[in-house]
């Protein structure tokens, strides 16, 4: 014979192990595994100072993975080698990278984490008289493998020559081999005053960090409240004017 205190309580037994069970899955880590964060040696926004990835971007992230407590690490790897790790391998983004039509659906998004401007850059004491981008159709301009700038002014039908890495657009231009290259003004400052002229001033573009497809969407849209509050509260500012007012040789150096 059961009494009927015991078959009074089991109920509430049973009902206090389902409450424990769902507090520890709450409590659980969101995403257990660290997220894998890639880049290249490319200033101001991700380069290598001192043995330590540093950069607007990379300060950003940093700040973002803290304030939605996002265990991660940072790798600096050819810029093709990380973009296509971050298509490929779950729990793996890269930065900086621009958001394009072509690339939207390759990945999930986080950002904008930096803005970059973009200049056509030629050889000092040639003339272009360049005054829109569509005057640059007759010429050929270098860009890198992988470079989104460069792979977007292909698709929209210019003359691109893509190198293996950037660092070699130098060589290139000098020996006339292109006409134009593409980047944006402090990752040029390596290369001096004599060496290039800027040409023409494009648009600023916003840069982002590009998440595999299998990373959470729930922390795709933690890691992008995070991204939206440091714009609110001015700590995304604080970081560009940081690098803005420091020399970029001081900041960056040659791996």
């Amino acid at each position: 014979m059961i009494s009927p205190g015991r078959n009074f309580h089991a109920p509430a037994r049973h009902s206090l192990r389902r409450s424990l069970l769902w507090l520890a899955l709450v409590a659980a880590p969101l995403h257990a595994a660290p997220l894998r964060l890639l880049t290249e040696d490319r200033a101001p926004t991700n380069m290598i100072d001192h043995g330590q990835v540093v950069g607007t971007a990379t300060d950003r992230l940093r700040a973002i993975m803290a304030r939605t407590g996002t265990a991660n690490s940072i790798e600096v790897l050819p810029w093709q080698r990380a973009y296509t790790l971050a298509q490929t391998q779950a729990d793996t983004c890269v930065f900086s990278a621009a958001r394009s039509a072509t690339r939207e659906a390759d990945f999930q998004w986080v950002g904008p984490v930096t803005t970059a401007q973009v200049v056509l850059y030629g050889k000092p004491g040639r003339e272009f008289k360049l005054r829109t981008l569509d005057d640059a159709r007759p010429f050929r301009i270098g860009s890198y493998i992988g470079d989104s700038f460069g792979a977007s002014l292909r698709l929209l039908g210019y003359k691109v020559d893509a190198a293996p890495n950037d660092a070699l657009n130098a060589t290139k231009l000098s020996l006339n081999r292109i006409d134009l290259w593409i980047g944006n003004p402090a990752s040029m400052k390596r290369f001096g005053a004599r060496a290039i002229a800027p040409v023409l001033v494009l648009k600023p573009v916003e840069l982002y960090l590009a998440c595999n497809l299998a990373v959470p969407k729930g922390l795709i849209n933690r890691l992008n409240s995070a991204a939206h509050a440091m714009q609110r509260d001015g700590s995304a500012m604080a970081i560009e004017k940081q690098y803005a007012n420091a020399p970029l040789a001081a900041r960056a150096h040659k791996r």
